[in-house]
């Protein structure tokens, strides 16, 4: 294809973020590498030209029928603007969930927005704090009249008094320019001090941000990788994480692949006139390798309980593949 399948299972992954994934399926007759467009193969028949992804961003509607069914999506095109409608036959749809029929799915990081929320609006607030007790809290004393102001001259004045003290910083530009002014018993009428900070704080900022991100990851259950994190965590619970999450990530995929082999692939044989009782099927590989330790400790166990194991060609075939041994099934 002219878009490669590492890309377009990426795109297909999209819906994580936004709960679905739209795709149209573009065509192309397969009649050598010169042809545009170029195909690997010359042999005159229909072959999948790409998968392109139709923006989440782009769809305005969802078309359906009487009863319910998804007949198709209008799209506002990016190319000029138009709203085009684009037939469910042309469409693969990708979801992460189908509760009642919905097609828009359900963003898997929907969970996750609360506790990033927090943390976005705590992280503000301590770098703030930050500037603040590396600057110090700046006070200008004026003279009552001018706290107090009755004419244009004196607000104009407590104006820039006031943006004097919310946009003083430490940096490379720091400086301020008071007027000299004392009264008749010799005592400055214009200052400017800075406020040290009080201390440490009554919370724990950096605990609180960590809860959060805890948060973030367990509603993905992707906590596992925070246990190097923290002081807490054994090698045995993390093992225990990750297979959940990969259960998880196995059922993405699983839909990925019954979407293609429900509706994309037998579409393609249709299209070059072929009607079978069983087409072939796309299948995703494994996600994780197997723990050779425990396939061993299984074997042994097998073995002293008398199970027959060799020869075997297909277990044995199994075996080299999970050790990534020359001679393992492809």
């Amino acid at each position: 294809m002219s878009i490669s399948w590492a890309d377009t299972i990426s795109e297909i992954l999209s819906m994580v973020a936004y709960g679905f994934s739209v795709h149209e399926i573009v065509y192309k007759r397969r009649l050598g590498q010169d042809n545009d467009p170029p195909s690997a193969f010359n042999d005159g028949l229909i072959g999948w030209r790409k998968l392109p992804i139709r923006a989440q961003e782009t769809i305005i509607e969802w078309v359906f029928d009487k009863e319910g069914g998804l007949q198709g999506v209008k799209q506002l095109s990016p190319s000029g603007y138009k709203i085009v409608f684009i037939p469910i036959e042309k469409l693969l749809l990708f979801r992460t969930e189908a509760t009642k029929g919905n097609p828009m799915g359900r963003s898997l990081i929907r969970s996750a927005y609360r506790p990033w929320y927090f943390k976005k609006q705590i992280e503000v607030l301590e770098a703030i704090g930050i500037e603040r007790d590396l600057a110090g809290l700046p006070i200008v004393w004026v003279p009552p009249n001018i706290a107090s102001p009755k004419t244009d001259e004196e607000r104009s004045a407590l104006q820039k008094f006031k943006d004097l003290v919310t946009k003083v910083k430490r940096d490379q530009q720091e400086g301020v320019v008071m007027p000299l002014v004392y009264d008749e018993r010799g005592n400055k009428l214009y200052d400017f001090t800075l406020l040290t900070s009080g201390g440490r704080r009554q919370f724990d900022i950096n605990a609180v941000i960590n809860r959060y991100n805890i948060q973030i990851t367990q509603s993905i259950l992707a906590d596992f990788i925070m246990l190097g994190a923290t002081a807490t965590g054994t090698y045995a619970l993390s093992k225990t994480k990750a297979e959940i999450f990969l259960t998880a990530l196995k059922t993405i995929l699983d839909s990925i692949e019954a979407t293609f082999n429900n509706y994309a692939v037998p579409r393609l044989f249709k299209v070059n006139g072929w009607t079978l009782k069983y087409y072939p099927e796309i299948r995703h590989g494994d996600i994780a390798k197997a723990d050779l330790e425990e396939v061993a400790s299984y074997l042994l166990k097998l073995a002293q309980a008398g199970f027959p194991l060799f020869p075997n060609p297909d277990l044995e075939s199994y075996l080299l593949e999970l050790a990534n041994l020359p001679g393992g099934s492809t």
